[in-house]
């Protein structure tokens, strides 16, 4: 697996009409970021942004961006509502599932 690449995608509806997309790793989530509308740019936005420029630098792990990244898309109401809140390292396979 890719160091850069998220063990769980990241699914979100950017707006109403549009089709589900699917963030796989730090590449998406920045391009994501990058074209998001200037006019909505918070502290959210700025921490998902910074932890995905930190990702690729290996400050911080691929997951910690995903996170991040899927905190912006909570906020910004733009997670896809079929996804999970969030995921939290743990366990065998690296994940511990989000009680429901």
């Amino acid at each position: 697996m890719d160091k850069l690449q998220f063990t769980v995608p990241v699914r979100i509806k950017a707006d109403p009409t549009a089709h589900v997309s699917e963030i796989y790793d730090v590449d998406d989530a920045l391009t994501f970021l990058q074209n998001w509308e200037t006019g909505r740019l918070g502290p959210v936005y700025q921490t998902a942004m910074s932890s995905c420029f930190a990702a690729k630098v290996n400050e911080v792990t691929a997951e910690q961006a995903r996170n991040d990244f899927l905190n912006f898309a909570q906020v910004a109401g733009i997670l896809a509502k079929d996804d999970a809140p969030s995921t939290v390292p743990e366990g065998e396979n690296g994940l511990k599932p989000v009680p429901k």
